[in-house]
């Protein structure tokens, strides 16, 4: 969704020329790198992960701790087909999935999985002279894709605006790991396989001598999380496991926006939207790989496969024949066309997320990806901030969890913007965001929101700009 926005390469363009590049001889460990991203007579487009060797985890995996870095290589940060002078890296680390060994939902005792990261360091962060503060960012990756995955997209340059908020860190001073929180199999809506991926991300990150990155028990090394829509999914859950999953990672503070907290409500919510109800079937096909045998296809009556029969009962089924026709749609050099309800596609003309009993595998995903469920709530201070007019991600499920947050102790920044709607908030408060954080990394005293009118009673603006804007960008 974020990459629809065309004036992000501005925003890259103007980070870079404000002194990004002209900084690299700042640093003497930027040089190399420069002369290896940046001064290529041709730009061309990475290898693809499916035909890049990197991308294949051993088999068996070695019997190593979640964040075991297992294999590495220099990479580079590329934006508008030029590379950037970091020194930069991407890793393969160990972290664990989302079922255990008998096929139940787990979340300390799930199997063994790889995953990458892709870790960027600033251009005065020299190795070996104490750790940097570390930001973990996740992309709106939103896609089953591996062309979509942030090791992938920054490599290639075509993730600008993701490049654009990386950036904005590292110019702040700051180290930056951006975890492919997907997975190898681009599991897309699982929030705990998230926030594994992410978390054992900041392990790798650092563990991974050449970066320099890691701290002791008596000065752990400040990390922050950061993500937006889909990133803020990864973000949020991470936040949420900290404490239980990775005790020994110190999160500082967590900024999350366009947070998707209640996936029933979004569910509702995009019943009917063309712009967005391509999101449903993709978390849905992404969940049915990270619980396969729990998303299994419920089916009873396997008919002739056709949409709108008999065998689209189960929902693995349903998922399948609307990715397939947007798959076509794309291969045919057209933009694929979604029907406007989810319930075209079923066998019961009904909305899978009201009728559990048709599809108590979709129920039980769903309570899965809730968040601020009991027991998950964030140790560490968070900033969330939401467009008042989100068309995808209702406000009332965000406030909802912003008050289960509060209700349980936590410091809570809540930022409500009157003037945008999902698309445009990703870029007119990212700035916040990242002051937010700043702050957290800095140790700075915690603000909070909570039991205060919206933005700490701030008024409102005089315009409803986000009513006007909301489904036009």
């Amino acid at each position: 969704m974020v990459r629809r926005i065309p004036w992000t390469l501005v925003v890259m363009v103007t980070l870079v020329t404000s002194g990004v590049v002209s900084g690299a001889t700042k640093a003497s460990n930027a040089v190399s790198v420069a002369t290896a991203c940046v001064a290529q007579p041709e730009y061309s487009a990475p290898t693809p992960p499916s035909k890049d060797p990197f991308y294949s985890a051993p088999n068996p995996l070695p019997p190593q701790s979640p964040g075991t870095v297992i294999a590495s290589r220099p990479t580079c940060l590329a934006g508008l087909e030029m590379g950037l002078p970091y020194k930069a890296w991407q890793v393969m680390y160990l972290s664990t999935g989302v079922e255990d060994s008998g096929g139940t939902p787990s979340i300390l005792g799930a199997t063994p999985v790889a995953d990458i990261a892709t870790i960027v360091l600033p251009l005065d962060g020299t190795p070996g002279t104490g750790p940097l503060p570390l930001v973990s960012y996740q992309t709106a990756e939103d896609a089953d894709s591996e062309l979509s995955a942030p090791s992938y997209t920054l490599r290639s340059g075509f993730g600008s605006a993701d490049t654009a908020a990386v950036v904005s860190l590292l110019t702040q001073g700051d180290a930056v790991v951006v975890p492919d929180y997907e997975g190898l199999q681009s599991e897309f809506g699982a929030g705990v396989q998230a926030a594994h991926a992410v978390l054992d991300g900041i392990r790798a990150a650092e563990s991974f001598a050449p970066a320099g990155l890691g701290g002791t028990p008596q000065a752990p090394t400040p990390v922050g999380l950061w993500g937006y829509s889909g990133g803020a999914l990864a973000t949020g859950w991470a936040a949420q496991l900290a404490a239980t999953y990775a005790p020994d990672v110190h999160i500082a503070g967590a900024a999350e926006g366009g947070v998707p907290a209640d996936p029933k409500a979004v569910v509702d919510n995009v019943n009917g939207s063309s712009s967005f109800a391509f999101l449903f079937y993709e978390a849905a096909v992404g969940d049915s790989v990270a619980y396969p045998n729990l998303f299994y296809d419920e089916d009873p009556n396997p008919g002739n496969g056709e949409v709108g029969g008999p065998a689209t009962t189960g929902f693995a089924t349903v998922a399948n024949h609307a990715g397939q026709q947007m798959a076509a749609a794309y291969q045919a050099g057209q933009s694929p066309t979604v029907a406007p309800s989810i319930s075209s596609y079923t066998w019961c003309g009904c909305n899978p997320a009201d009728n559990p009993a048709e599809f108590p595998g979709l129920k039980e995903l769903l309570d899965l990806n809730t968040m601020g469920r009991p027991g998950q709530v964030p140790d560490a201070p968070v900033y969330v901030y939401e467009a008042y007019f989100d068309e995808l991600v209702p406000f009332a499920g965000v406030q909802s969890l912003v008050d289960t947050y509060c209700s349980e102790g936590l410091a809570v920044t809540f930022h409500v913007a009157f003037t945008t709607e999902h698309v445009s908030e990703a870029v007119v408060d990212a700035p916040s965001a990242v002051e937010y954080l700043q702050a957290r990394l800095d140790g700075l005293a915690v603000p909070s929101t909570c039991g205060l009118p919206y933005n700490g009673g701030a008024p409102d603006p005089p315009v409803n700009t986000g009513g006007v804007l909301k489904g036009q960008i």
